[in-house]
């Protein structure tokens, strides 16, 4: 777990939490456990992966700035999205990082609908490469 607070990393992140219907019982539980601020149980049940999760941070961003600042991401970059939305990318002006944290099957649902949902609801385009530079 992290020793610090998602505000302050990487200048703010957002904790999502998934669950399906039959899992309503343990988000409930877990709600509980936000309502009370009991750290401990919380930081268990998101270590554990008892419930998907991922972190979501919201950054500016250029591209021009960001193939000036790294060169050699150009490739990595532009590799990640399917050619019809290259364009898409280039006009963007804010990047929406997801990380899975639970490294579980859910975990990664979780983050495909999270960025499908993101994506629509911004007009926006999925890219996908792993490691972009911060």
């Amino acid at each position: 777990m992290l020793a610090k607070a998602l505000a302050a990393v990487n200048g703010g992140a957002i904790l999502v939490i998934g669950a399906s219907e039959s899992e309503s019982a343990t988000l409930g539980h877990f709600d509980a456990l936000i309502e009370r601020a009991d750290r401990i149980a919380i930081a268990t049940m998101l270590k554990e992966a008892v419930l998907p999760w991922c972190e979501l941070y919201t950054t500016r961003f250029s591209y021009e700035k960001a193939i000036r600042a790294k060169p050699a991401d150009k490739q990595s970059i532009d590799g990640s999205v399917v050619r019809g939305e290259l364009a898409g990318l280039k006009a963007s002006k804010t990047r929406y990082i997801i990380y899975n944290q639970s490294r579980k099957k859910n975990g990664e649902r979780l983050m495909a609908q999270l960025a499908q949902g993101i994506a629509t609801a911004s007009d926006g385009v999925v890219a996908d490469y792993r490691k972009p530079s911060r």
